[in-house]
């Protein structure tokens, strides 16, 4: 028993059909437009062949032919040389006598420390003066000879001097005369604080002042120099020389006795 046919079954063939149809054509248009495009694309432009590149190479002098010899120039180069190295021998010689000058004044500063502290080895330290009182200093210049008058003792310290000790006295030898003064203090400072006042009073300040360590020697405006340096210097043998090296000790002077 057979199947009837649809009754669509034509149609559908047919739409299928004509489906088939249409692709085709589609197919045939695109092949004819792409033909149409290269035929109415232009040609590619042809390349130019590059351009020639010149080159022009200088012509090159013969060595040969153009080398000439400059005796003269060859000469001068030479003397300079020479110079040069004559300069190059008193730069090396300004260098050694500088060199020999530098080790020289080692050498002497060297010798001079080592003496130097060698002499410092030698001297014997600074001893402290001695503190004197006034009637010492006076016991000392009629030891040595100095014949003294007129001598006082005035009662310290008062409005004038701060002094523990106060002599007073009169010397002359032959025309020379003069009249001295010798105060004695605990302290070399409050000597030298009264030292200063004289050195201000209306009265004293005409007065020769000497002080050594803890002693003033002052000396009248009107006392002869000479006899002056004399009692100085005994003062100096016995207050400093025995305690500072190098000073000589002054030979004894008699002095005449004032009647």
């Amino acid at each position: 028993m057979s199947t009837p046919s649809s009754p669509n079954k034509p149609i559908r063939e047919a739409i299928k059909a004509r489906q088939r149809e249409v692709a085709r054509q589609t197919a045939e248009m695109k092949w004819v437009s792409g033909i149409e495009d290269l035929e109415q694309r232009p040609p590619a432009p042809t390349p130019l062949p590059p351009k020639p590149v010149k080159v022009v190479v200088p012509p090159q002098p013969d060595k040969r032919a153009t080398q000439t010899v400059d005796y003269g120039a060859r000469a001068t180069q030479t003397l300079e040389i020479v110079r040069e190295r004559a300069s190059w021998t008193r730069r090396q010689l300004f260098t050694l006598l500088a060199a020999l000058t530098l080790a020289s004044l080692i050498c002497v500063g060297a010798s001079l420390i080592a003496a130097g502290d060698a002499f410092r080895g030698a001297t014997p330290t600074l001893q402290p003066l001695p503190v004197v009182q006034a009637n010492d200093v006076i016991a000392r210049l009629r030891q040595v000879g100095v014949l003294l008058s007129a001598v006082q003792t005035v009662s310290v310290p008062n409005s004038i001097w701060t002094a523990q000790q106060e002599t007073r006295f009169t010397a002359q030898q032959d025309a020379d005369r003069g009249t001295f003064i010798v105060l004695s203090y605990s302290s070399a400072n409050l000597a030298g604080a009264d030292a200063f006042r004289a050195s201000l009073d209306k009265t004293w300040h005409t007065w020769h002042v000497v002080q050594i360590n803890n002693v003033l020697f002052l000396v009248a405006p009107d006392a002869a120099p000479k006899l002056t340096a004399q009692l100085e210097s005994h003062l100096t043998s016995y207050l400093v020389a025995p305690y500072r090296w190098g000073l000589a000790t002054a030979t004894p002077t008699l002095i005449a006795v004032l009647s």
